[in-house]
């Protein structure tokens, strides 16, 4: 499967293909580029596995939660509405 773009639709919609055994490749005029990550928290030894997943999806903290939706289920729908709103000012962008 061939998707064509380096916009953020096009990377979901390659990683849903990918999650759904399709062999994926991305074609884009130009390169992809992400958001710079923090290096000096990235830099923190022990603290930092703390602060990051292994898989390092969003910032510090917030990332623990996105590698474990089934704890963000078990919220309470009020802590949900704040997370979701809090989300909604600091999501994950491409830069450019």
């Amino acid at each position: 499967m061939v998707v064509i773009g380096a916009g953020q639709s096009a990377l979901e919609s390659a990683a849903l293909l990918k999650e759904a055994g399709a062999g994926v490749e991305v074609l884009a005029r130009r390169p992809v580029r992400f958001l710079r990550r923090s290096t000096w928290l990235h830099s923190l030894g022990p603290v930092s596995n703390l602060l990051y997943a292994s898989s390092d999806v969003g910032p510090a903290g917030v990332s623990r939660v996105a590698a474990a939706p089934a704890l963000y289920r078990h919220f309470a729908a009020r802590p949900q509405r704040v997370a979701r709103a809090s989300d909604a000012a600091r999501r994950i962008r491409l830069a450019g």
